[in-house]
Order: structure tokens, then C-alpha cells, then sequence
């Protein structure tokens, strides 16, 4: 991905798969203390402990996900899932930051992460502004907010 607000539209569709009504986006660019953070919050269905076990792992992973026995059948018909955290956990780990996954079931989920603010790997924000309306055309009925500090 070569625009961060690109990873923000890969989370929030997950978001809206998880059936959630509602998602926050935060976003806070803090130059004095060299952090660029993120958080994307959500009321969906949420994971089980066995799920979020799976998922972590596979973001946390070294190497690119692809075939191994951890992969369903469905997974193999239907393409790879869960390789946008990957490559959002990627792109934290290259910028000298962090990426966490929280989740309950019935509580929703919570994507949250930090980088350094002068990496000169730090992707720009795109268009922000055509992400959110793309995804209020994808998703009619899912209430977005988007919240930016600097």
C-alpha cells in the first residue's frame, strides 16, 4: 500500500464484515514527540479467544502468510484472509513502531498502533476524505467516525 489511508479502508472492512454498527477512527500526528498513532474501534461481533489467538499469530508472523496446515478449505477457495494486519503490522514494525489486536466476543475490536513520526518510511495520509466516502458507498448502513489530532 502506498497511502496509509489505505490500511485504515482494509481494517474498516473488516470492521463491516464483523457486522459492526458503528467504527471510530483516530488518528494523532504528535511532530513534538515523534509518534504517529492509530487507533480503529468497532462494536462488531468480535473474537473468541481461540480466533484472536489465530489472528495475532498470523499477523505477527515473519514470513508473508500463504499455504500451511493452519489454512482452511475455505480459506484456499476464497483467497488469503487476515494479510491487511499483516502487512499493517509490516509497515508499524518497519517505521520503529507498534501494532496490538484486541477483541471480545460481543464487544467488538480494536486495531491500535504507533510509529515513529520521522520515519522516513512513514507512508503519507492519502486521501482520507475519499476513503471515508468510499466506504460510507460500500457500507450505507455502518456509522464511521474519524477523528484527527495533531
Amino acid at each position: 500500500m502506498n497511502e496509509f489511508s489505505l490500511h485504515i479502508l482494509d481494517i474498516v472492512q473488516n470492521s463491516a464484515k464483523a457486522s459492526a454498527a458503528h467504527v471510530v477512527i483516530k488518528v494523532n500526528e504528535d511532530a513534538l514527540n515523534n509518534i504517529f498513532s492509530f487507533s480503529i474501534s468497532d462494536d462488531g461481533v468480535g473474537m473468541s479467544a481461540e480466533r484472536l489467538e489465530f489472528v495475532r499469530a498470523r499477523m505477527e508472523s515473519v514470513r508473508k502468510p500463504g499455504p500451511d496446515a493452519s489454512r482452511s478449505e475455505r480459506d484456499t477457495r476464497h483467497g488469503q484472509k487476515g494479510f491487511g494486519l499483516w502487512l499493517l503490522r509490516r509497515y508499524c514494525d518497519n517505521c520503529g513502531g507498534w501494532l496490538t489486536l484486541e477483541s471480545m466476543p460481543g464487544a467488538g475490536t480494536r486495531v491500535s498502533g504507533a510509529l515513529r513520526y520521522d520515519s522516513p518510511n512513514r507512508l503519507p495520509m492519502g486521501d482520507i476524505e475519499a476513503t471515508l466516502r468510499l466506504l460510507r458507498h460500500m457500507y450505507p448502513t455502518l456509522h464511521v467516525s474519524y477523528l484527527y489530532y495533531d
